[in-house]
């Protein structure tokens, strides 16, 4: 899978997650100051994604999340 499409299914699962439209959410952004999500948020986004992608995020790389982008690098090293 390319990176560009393991980036693309992310940010549309925390869009969906969210309720946000399409495009709205960008890599760059905070998850608790740009997002407002919470940490029941970010699990339910975590076992999206570990659905999605066949994959296992533990707790503690959980803690580390504070970006889209973090989560999106997660994904990234759990895949390649």
């Amino acid at each position: 899978m390319l990176l560009k499409d393991i980036e693309s299914k992310a940010i549309r699962i925390i869009e969906e997650a969210l309720s946000y439209s399409t495009n709205e959410i960008k890599k760059e952004h905070n998850l608790e100051s740009d997002l407002h999500m919470d940490k029941l948020d970010i699990v339910e986004i975590i076992m999206d994604l570990e659905e999605e992608f066949n994959i296992d995020i533990s707790d503690e790389e959980m803690e580390e999340f504070s970006t889209v982008q973090s989560i999106i690098n997660c994904v990234e090293s759990k895949i390649e």
